[in-house]
């Protein structure tokens, strides 16, 4: 019994071993050949029998397995859904020729080899799930064509879900998603993508260039990614949940952000990549972050560029960090804009780390180089030069309780408006400074705590990368710090600052004696220093300047430190400029003045010092000894020679014994009321005494100005003097004499003030004082001898207006030469009307009024009557008696018109018809009945257009007709035969045929090009032509005479082989044209898909529209049944497979694909018609949603 179960159960073990597939019990890595050349009949193992369709051979790969693909362009297949499937452990190489035989041999630039989507798959290349940097691979190939038009679809040019390949060498261009054009990375794909290219890729949504969500960490290395979109976000990458890729010497430039954020880079939902020797240029966002947004995340960026990156219309051209805190070291953020807050970075709510970072040449509304809005970001050693901000903060700009902490950091040569902090401006919060070389700053109900600010000239010179001149501001890199510069060796280490051990460039901190401040660590040598005078002599209680000169390599620190050796007296001192002041108790007979360089305390001079003892005072002398002011005028200067000439102590003293009159100070005597005055002079050393006398005279009162009155002035020729009045100032001037001049005698003269006109002209009249030589000036103008008014004329002499209307009168007065034209303008009723100056009349009230016009020489008039009526009224409306009726061919009728208020002053109307055929309307109302039909009679006012109107039916006589021949004809398409049909009168009176109007077919009017006509019995001919356009069925016609219609009816039947509507709801195969003879059954389907409108192709691929694709099926008789397949397990049940029945089992499906069938003929059309409506009552409101091709696993 045991021996019979373990024979059974190695059997067992047997069997399963045996259904195995060969390739894992047996196969060993294998490399294939792909080749547009090649055949798929072909084994693959050789160029030479190389493949030809690189989707089925990644298909059948299997693992650890190679494909080399020659040059050429490949297509994953024509269905959406098809795609290049990368499985784990196969490798892809691109790049051949079809030649090589090792794969260092393939040329990638001469041998492109191209993976295309044509826009129509969805995902040229799909990652295999599991796949990883180290057994998976695509490597030198174009993906391009990729199109995902709809929603929750993503990775045009490539898919990755669960899935870490190396992608190198690969170009992704042209490719279209929701998310991730060119690129997505979701759940935990952590590809490595290197030596790439990504450009030109679109993001409806997210990434337009990469797409890293759900912990996905790609290592992304030496990388470009250029002219991408994002309708939202990232224009190049776009990262959140979880995601930290890694980052390294990538370029992302041109990248767009259309809609909000992140041109070059997004960062959202603490997704922090690590962001190292990088590129960000010419990025656009048009929202936040030109060249990088972070949002709750906080990347490590290190050793990048950010230059020349927008954000158009919000903040952070350069970076834009909301609620993050980003570490961002030795960068350079260059000529960055943004619309308002942030220039090369804006920081909100944020607290970043930026060190050894230089920030030059960016433009913003407030904060040019930052701006921070309630954020506290530490700067340490970096410098902002060069920003510029149109509002506030050139340099940084902090708002809203922003306490940034700034260290050992330069704000120099920024620019704003003046008062408004060209380098630094502080609203509210608290500006930490420490050890910080800042040019010019501002507060603004903010406090401060700055410790140790240096305001000397740091002496910046800007580098680009290379350390050579940049050529535009996007060039700066650097600032280097000049010999001289106030930031050498003055950084603070410690108090709270951690400071880099290496500058931006890499140079070691310190060079010097100590760390340098901002993001330049200068390199330098002192060689020397070398103090000038090495000796002098200096007598105790005097001083002596010195100077050191200090030379070095490189730019370097030339300061020194000053000091005194072997003195005996504390206040025997030397100045930091180098100024000894030898004291008066110093005994030392000679002093030793030391300078030691600050950039290198072992180079040091000195200078020997003889101390002499110091000559005392014998005298003093004063010059000059008497001296005459006045008061209130200038001062004079006194001059003390102390005696002897070499004396130690020159030190005086001044005094006056009377400060009433003349006070003085350092011998400056100031004159101040008239008297006298001693002024003393006496030496510190001895008291020695000297004096002057300073009488003081009483002050002359000066003119100041002069004015005249009139400053114009018109006389007549040959008339009446003017007097000119001139006023001297001040009032109490000493001297007011003036003397008077004309500059024109030949028009005016002038003595004394007075005016003398002699010829028509101009004359400057000219005052001028005598003391100050003050002018005034009156211009006198000379008129000719007047002319008088003869008489005066108005344009109207009567005129009518209505209540609250105007008129202008224009009044002519004569002679034409008369001087003086002036007139005066009067009413003899202001009830009635009023008229002002200048001749404008005004109706007021009902009645008459005289409007008189007199000049003011002569008091000659002239008069216009005017009428005043009452206003008008205006018309509001109009209404007719009757808005419709009804009359026979021939009849009449009247309508009246009410115009609305009864008050209107105009109540004139006109009269209308829109069909004179049907019924006419003379102008005052009357209606005439003319042929049957409606018309439309319209009454208008004259007065403001108002309208009404009435509808009007015309009915005939009475007067039938009938269609004696003709009526129920067929006619067959492509027939060539015409329809006659012939009308007669109804009645026996002989009467003849009324006026024939028009012909209607099924209520619509007909053409007169399709039909002719002809007398008698009126015969009408409906021509073939016309007749072959008409749909198939049963037509009407109604043949109209102004006094009756003749009815007929006639039938279009189909030519046989032509095609017939069938009507069929949506949602459904839909069956649209159906053949009725011939040898062959067709149907024409049409596929609606309304869930997601994935572009499924199917045989006979025909577009219709964007959401409809017609397919042709053929059938030699009726088809038992339509199937639809329940989903296969594992794929997405948005799809199902198809197929059609005909009464066989071996021919349904083939993977999702409808079959062209061909059975031998039977049955005829009724046969297929009820075939039709089994199918069609079959599968209406399945509500089918349909893929062709391949099948693809559910995604998200």
């Amino acid at each position: 019994m045991k021996t019979k179960k373990a024979i059974s159960l190695i059997l067992a073990l047997f069997i399963v071993w045996a259904a195995l597939p060969i390739q894992s019990a047996f196969a060993s890595p294998k490399r294939w050949y792909v080749a547009t050349t090649g055949d798929e009949s072909y084994s693959g193992d050789s160029w030479t029998y190389a493949r030809s369709n690189l989707m089925n051979v990644m298909n059948e790969a299997g693992t650890n397995d190679e494909i080399w693909v020659a040059e050429g362009t490949y297509s994953p297949g024509d269905f959406a859904n098809d795609t290049f499937l990368l499985e784990k452990g196969v490798k892809v190489y691109g790049g051949f020729l079809g030649t090589e035989t090792e794969l260092s041999a393939r040329n990638l630039t001469a041998n492109e080899t191209i993976l295309d989507g044509g826009n129509i798959n969805l995902s040229v290349v799909t990652g295999g799930t599991d796949a990883t940097p180290d057994d998976t691979r695509l490597d030198g190939f174009t993906i391009k064509g990729g199109n995902v038009p709809f929603a929750f679809l993503f990775g045009g040019g490539m898919y990755n879900d669960s899935s870490s390949p190396t992608v190198a060498n690969c170009t992704f261009s042209g490719n279209t998603a929701n998310w991730g054009g060119g690129m997505y990375n979701t759940n935990n794909s952590s590809p490595t993508v290197e030596n790439c290219t990504f450009s030109g890729n679109t993001a409806n949504y997210y990434g337009g260039g990469m797409y890293n969500e759900n912990n996905s960490s790609p290592t992304v290395a030496n990388c470009t990614f250029s002219g991408n979109t994002a309708n939202s976000d990232g224009g190049g990458m776009y990262n959140e949940n979880n995601s930290r890729p890694k980052v390294k010497n990538c370029t992302f430039s041109g990248n767009t952000a259309n809609q909000d954020d992140g041109g070059g880079m997004y960062n959202a939902n603490n997704s922090s990549p690590t962001v190292a020797n990088c590129t960000f240029s010419g990025n656009t966002a048009n929202s936040n972050g030109g060249g990088m947004y972070n949002d709750s995340s906080s990347p490590t960026v290190a050793n990048c560029t950010f230059s020349g990156n927008t954000s158009e219309n919000l903040d952070g051209g350069g970076m834009y960090n909301y609620n993050s805190s980003p570490t961002v070291t030795n960068c350079a953020f260059t000529a960055n804009t943004t619309e308002r807050y942030g220039g090369g970075m804006s920081n909100l709510d944020s607290s970043p780390t930026v060190v050894n970072c230089t920030l030059s040449g960016n433009t913003s509304k407030s904060g040019g180089g930052m701006c921070n809005y309630n954020s506290s970001p530490t700067v340490t050693n970096c410098t902002l030069s060069d920003n510029r901000a149109t509002l506030s903060g050139g340099g940084i700009n902090n708002l809203q309780n922003a306490s940034p902490i700034l260290a050992n950091t330069i704000l120099w040569g920024n620019t704003a408006p003046a008062d408004w902090g060209p380098d630094i401006f502080q609203n509210t919060g608290i500006l930490n400074l420490k050890n910080c070389v800042v040019e010019k700053y501002k507060f603004y109900n903010a406090d401060e705590n700055i410790s140790n600010l240096i305001t000397g000239d740091p002496k910046l010179k800007a580098l680009n990368k290379a350390g050579g001149s940049p050529d535009t501001a996007s060039d700066v890199y650097i600032y280097k710090l000049q010999t001289g510069s106030s930031a050498i060796d003055a950084g603070l280490i410690g108090n709270g600052i951690t400071v880099p051990n290496k500058d931006q460039r890499g140079t070691d901190r310190p060079q010097g004696a100590g760390v340098d401040i901002g993001s330049y660590e200068a390199e330098y040598t002192i060689t020397s220093v070398e103090v000038n005078p090495d000796t002098a002599s200096v007598k105790k209680g005097e001083t002596q300047s010195f100077t050191a000169n200090v030379t070095g390599t490189g730019d370097y620190n030339n300061t020194v430190t000053w000091s005194v050796i072997d003195k005996t007296s504390s206040g025997t001192t030397i100045s930091d400029s180098g100024t000894l002041a030898v004291a008066a108790d110093e005994n030392a007979t000679a002093l030793t003045v030391k300078a030691t360089s600050k950039g290198d305390s072992t180079k040091s001079d000195t200078a020997t010092v003889t101390v002499e003892e110091a000559v005392a005072v014998t005298g003093v002398t004063v010059d000059p000894e008497t001296l005459t002011l006045t008061a209130g005028g200038a001062a004079e200067t006194l001059t003390a020679t102390v005696l002897p000439t070499d004396a130690a102590n020159k030190d005086v003293t001044w005094a006056s014994n009377n400060e009433t009159v003349a006070t003085v100070a350092n011998g400056v005597v100031t004159p101040l009321a008239a008297g006298q005055a001693i002024i003393t002079v006496k030496t510190v050393d001895g008291n020695y005494q000297a004096t002057c006398t300073v009488n003081v005279n009483a002050a002359t009162v000066a003119v100041t100005s002069v004015s005249v009155d009139p400053e114009t002035l018109t006389l007549t020729a040959g008339g009446a003097t003017g007097t000119l009045t001139a006023t001297v100032l001040p009032t109490e001037a000493t001297n007011k004499d003036v003397t008077w001049a004309s500059n024109n005698e030949a028009v005016a003269t002038v003595a004394d003030g007075v005016v003398t006109p002699i010829a028509a002209g101009q004359a400057i009249i000219t005052v001028k004082t005598v003391d100050g030589s003050k002018t005034a000036t009156c211009t006198v103008t000379v008129q000719a001898a007047a002319v008088p008014v003869t008489g005066v004329k108005l344009n109207k002499t009567s005129t009518t207006l209505v209540v609250g209307g105007s008129e202008t009168l224009y009044a002519t007065v004569e002679p034409a030469t008369a001087t003086n034209k002036n007139v005066i303008w009067s009413s003899d009723k202001h009830s009635v009307a009023t008229v002002d100056t200048i001749g404008n009349v005004k109706a007021v009230g009902v009645g008459t009024a005289t409007i008189t016009v007199t000049t003011e020489d002569g008091s000659k008039t002239a008069t216009c009557t005017v009428t005043v009526q009452a206003a008008a009224v205006p018309v509001t409306g109009v209404k007719l008696n009757k808005t419709s009726t009804t009359l026979v061919v021939g009849g009449s009728e009247t309508l009246y018109a009410t115009v609305e208020p009864a008050t209107a002053t105009n109540k004139n109307v006109k009269w209308s018809s829109d069909k004179h055929s049907v019924a006419t309307v003379d102008t005052i109302g009357n209606i005439k009945a003319v042929g049957v039909g409606t018309a439309t009679i319209t009454v208008t006012t004259e007065d403001g257009n108002k309208t009404a109107a009435c509808t009007v039916t015309v009915q005939s006589a009475g007067i039938n007709y009938t269609t004696v021949s003709g009526d129920g004809q067929t006619h067959t398409r492509s027939s060539g035969e015409d329809l006659l049909l012939t009308v007669k009168r109804n009645t026996e009176d002989n009467k003849s045929f009324g006026l024939f109007r028009e012909l209607r077919k099924d209520g619509a009017p007909v053409s007169k090009s399709h039909y002719t006509t002809q007398g008698g019995s009126i015969i009408i001919r409906l021509k073939s032509a016309w007749l072959d356009t008409l749909s198939a069925g049963l037509h009407t016609l109604s043949i109209i005479f102004e006094d009756g219609e003749a009815k007929a009816s006639f039938t279009i039947k189909a030519k046989p082989g032509s095609f017939e509507d069938v009507t069929v709801p949506k949602d459904s195969f839909t069956f649209t044209k159906l053949w009725q003879g011939g040898t062959e059954k067709g149907i024409d389907w049409t596929l609606y898909d309304e869930m997601d409108q994935v572009a499924h192709k199917l045989f006979n691929k025909k577009v219709v529209s964007k959401t409809e694709w017609k397919y042709e099926a053929w059938f030699d008789k009726p088809v038992s049944r339509y199937v639809v397949e329940k989903p296969v397990a594992g794929y997405s049940t948005r799809y199902k497979n198809v197929g059609v029945y005909a009464g066989i089992t071996d021919r349904c499906c083939n993977g999702g694909t409808i079959i062209n069938y061909k059975i031998p003929q039977t049955g005829d059309k009724a046969d297929l018609a009820l075939w039709a409506g089994l199918v069609l009552l079959g599968i209406t409101g399945i509500g089918i949603a349909l893929m062709a091709g391949k099948r693809r696993k559910t995604r998200k």
